[in-house]
């Protein structure tokens, strides 16, 4: 194809892994971030894409506007909409434009859906994650300018009275926005009913629970945050000096029936797929203790420690007061407070450190399952594997406590031992892989692997060297062809 350095034009940006490029006759097509010609040389106008479908930067001499979609294919024409107008932005699937100081949107068929009468547009919710989404626009309205909400038909569903709006959350048929005015925040929804009144200095966040109320930390007057809902009713009283919301596990059921643990982290929640636990919300006092209230303000965890970190792939929290301990997502003590340090579970044991320098580990159920003298080893403990296997003190042990292997003299064991081959570093702090047998899996020439497996009598691990990783043999030589890699691995390919 021909050479990105002899095109005469660049578009804005890439979208979708593609950027508009133009040859010396003027026309466009894209190129990859490889630099790959994906669309020929074909159209007259420039573009950006959102899901599949390249809308025109501006319209071409003629007036046309090809809208596209990933092969080039010209879909529609949006020149009769746009005009004169620039794209600014993609929202939701609509194309945002700007003629002059104003803006507009069309659809993905070249419509015309809101007409350039407005200072600003966004459309809310962006990811298209609704049917219909709506639009937070400006105007101006006599010697004022401001924001209100209107729908894809350009009926307006919040007036336009307020100093700023933003998205906040949409429930069922529902969304809901924050409103700013002269006397400070409050909610507005889409039909533009005010269902919370604006007297808050901040509405910070809301978040769905599993009996489809809405929970809304907000910051009030006396700098004091709460929890209310969508109708202003305090849920959490406005007594501290911050409020985090935290997000617990989940099981949810696959295909097979089987039960299995997933874990949430953003507010979007799947009802049909599971069912969600909701830690709630970690407080803080005026005088910087911390504890957990529930989704209905009921104190899971009193307000009395100094720190609070919490886990959202575990749904436990390591708390401190003078010690340390860990409590789970319904604020149950599940390791007593009384450890100098503690880490995070993994796959059922923490590693735990005594007053009197004990290391070793802790069950989930709070019942150390070995703690001993700390013998000085370079690497103390090391967080059990999947496979089920820790270290301590330099040996691999189960998770009964019993040493299943002592590396040999000059070796320190650093992670990944599944039964047949674990990661260690010699006495010049490389790494390589030996066998549970004690003999050389893989050479000890590099800067770290992250992960090491056998396959077929084979050993293969992920090693770096330069800076970079490679996939490996157990000689040390690479593994060329990614495809093998790929199948050897049985798609753990990815883990790397």
């Amino acid at each position: 194809g021909e050479k990105l350095l002899e095109c005469q034009g660049i578009g804005s940006a890439f979208s979708e892994n593609k950027l508009a490029v133009q040859n010396a006759s003027g026309k466009w097509g894209y190129i990859d971030s490889k630099g790959k010609l994906v669309i020929p040389y074909i159209l007259d106008v420039s573009g950006r894409f959102e899901n599949g479908v390249g809308f025109p930067e501006f319209a071409g001499g003629d007036g046309s506007a090809p809208i596209i979609n990933d092969k080039g294919e010209i879909l529609h024409d949006a020149g009769a909409a746009i005009q004169d107008a620039v794209l600014e932005k993609m929202e939701a699937g609509y194309g945002i434009y700007k003629s002059g100081d104003h803006y507009g949107v069309i659809d993905s068929a070249g419509n015309g859906v809101l007409p350039f009468d407005y200072l600003d547009i966004s459309a809310y919710p962006t990811d298209g994650s609704t049917e219909q989404p709506y639009f937070i626009a400006q105007k101006k309205v006599f010697s004022s300018f401001p924001y209100g909400v209107v729908d894809s038909a350009n009926n307006t569903v919040v007036p336009f009275e307020y100093e700023q709006v933003s998205g906040l959350i949409t429930v069922g048929q529902k969304t809901y926005f924050v409103a700013a005015g002269q006397g400070g925040e409050g909610i507005v929804d889409s039909t533009g009913r005010v269902t919370v009144p604006l007297e808050y200095f901040g509405i910070i966040e809301a978040t769905e629970n599993p009996d489809y109320t809405v929970s809304v930390i907000a910051w009030n007057e006396n700098y004091k945050y709460g929890v209310i809902d969508l109708n202003n009713k305090i849920i959490t009283p406005f007594q501290y000096s911050g409020i985090e919301g935290v997000k617990g596990p989940f099981k949810v059921q696959d295909s097979d029936g089987v039960t299995i643990d997933h874990y949430i982290w953003e507010p979007l929640i799947a009802y049909d797929s599971g069912i969600f636990y909701d830690i709630g919300y970690i407080i803080e006092t005026p005088d910087a203790r911390y504890g957990l209230v529930d989704n209905k303000g009921n104190i899971l965890l009193p307000a009395e420690y100094e720190e609070i970190e919490y886990d959202s792939t575990t749904g436990f929290a390591k708390v401190q007061k003078e010690k340390w301990g860990i409590v789970d997502y319904k604020g149950r003590i599940r390791v007593p407070v009384l450890y100098d340090e503690l880490g995070d579970f993994q796959n059922g044991f923490c590693e735990a450190r005594t007053e009197d320098g004990k290391i070793g580990f802790v069950d989930e159920n709070g019942e150390p399952m070995v703690l001993e003298e700390d013998k000085g080893f370079a690497v103390a403990t090391v967080p059990f594997t999947p496979s089920g296997y820790g270290g301590l003190n330099n040996r691999i042990i189960d998770s009964n406590g019993d040493t299943v292997f002592t590396p040999p003299e000059g070796y320190v064991y650093q992670k990944g031992y599944n039964g047949q081959i674990g990661i260690f570093t010699d006495e010049n702090g490389k790494y390589g892989c030996l066998f549970s047998d004690g003999s050389l899996a893989i050479p000890f020439l590099y800067e770290d692997i992250s992960y090491c497996t056998v396959y077929g009598g084979i050993s293969y691990a992920a090693a770096k060297s330069d800076g970079t990783y490679r996939i490996i043999y157990q000689n040390g030589e690479p593994l060329f062809d990614p495809r093998v890699t790929y199948k050897r691995f049985s798609g753990r390919y990815s883990r790397f």
